[in-house]
């Protein structure tokens, strides 16, 4: 073979080893370019203490919006807009609605947005406001849902208290007042609840002072959130596929139809979100009566018929 063509032959090979090389390497800088510039899901955590984390040991770490970024990972960023002793409350002695952290809430333009507020309004010298709390509540929502990023907003139910003081933070008030306003907020709003006042009954010793849940309480708010962003916008209206008339109703916070069929009273509740499959359970009688199982598995996905 002519030595002239040995070396237009090396130098071919040479320049086609090149050129893959070229090519992967800029393959490969393109998908990193690709990964940076994927968004994030962006979180916000708007509260009070109990959000904040007070009396959490390394708070920073233990707090429930930290756990829930540990559980959520990299594709999430959960930012704490907690401050301790806000009430939802615009007149309530220390309103949320004046914090930074609420404004900064806002500006961070968030995905998501979990509220947990409503534990120091049960306080005495907030109860006179309570004909302005479901408005409140509602302009809080909408000043979330007004944002660029349209976010998907949770409302989260207070937790359990166990003091005794009745002019301060109250349980029978949290039950009594706090929560059934916010159910008919989230009923108005069309909007998930999600209730944690459940999840530390009979767990008294999971709150240090009877109001402030400890690491491992906030590791069970935590567990509830994520488990909840697992679930999707429930986009099916079941309800529109009754042909028989109907009435809508409010069954504590989720939208009920009323009808009958072949004379017999009936009802279907939907969940806000719905669990995978769209699981349904049949209640077999006693409608309304100890509705906890239902509401739990509601806030769960699942459709409640009667």
């Amino acid at each position: 073979m002519d030595i002239k063509y040995k070396i237009y032959l090396q130098l071919k090979i040479k320049t086609l080893k090149y050129v893959k090389i070229s090519f992967l390497a800029g393959c490969l800088l393109m998908c990193t370019a690709i990964s940076a510039q994927k968004k994030q899901i962006n979180i916000a955590c708007v509260g009070n203490s109990i959000t904040y984390g007070a009396r959490v040991k390394d708070r920073e770490k233990n707090s429930y919006p930290a756990q829930l970024q540990a559980l959520l990972g990299d594709g999430y960023s959960v930012t704490n807009f907690g401050v301790s002793a806000r009430t939802l409350l615009r007149k309530g002695n220390y309103p949320y609605w004046k914090e930074e952290a609420f404004h900064n809430a806002l500006n961070s333009k968030p995905d998501v947005v979990f509220i947990l507020l409503g534990t120091n309004d049960s306080k005495g010298m907030n109860r006179p406001f309570y004909n302005e709390f479901e408005k409140d509540y509602s302009d809080l929502i909408d000043s979330f849902r007004n944002l660029s990023s349209h976010p998907r907003v949770i409302m989260l139910l207070p937790t359990a208290a166990f003091t005794k003081d009745a002019n301060s933070i109250y349980d029978s008030v949290i039950v009594n007042n706090i929560i059934p306003m916010c159910r008919e907020v989230a009923y108005n709003k069309k909007c998930e609840v999600l209730d944690l006042h459940p999840l530390f009954l009979g767990k008294e010793d999971l709150l240090s002072d009877g109001i402030h849940p400890g690491a491992e309480g906030q590791t069970l708010i935590a567990d509830r959130l994520y488990k909840q962003l697992q679930l999707k916008e429930n986009k099916t209206d079941l309800f529109s596929k009754i042909k028989e008339p109907l009435t809508i109703s409010n069954f504590y916070g989720f939208d009920c139809a009323d009808f009958k069929f072949e004379n017999r009273d009936c009802k279907i509740v939907k969940p806000r979100t719905a669990g995978k499959g769209k699981p349904w359970i049949w209640r077999a009688r006693f409608w309304g009566h100890e509705p906890q199982t239902d509401i739990a598995l509601l806030e769960r996905g699942f459709y409640v018929v009667y």
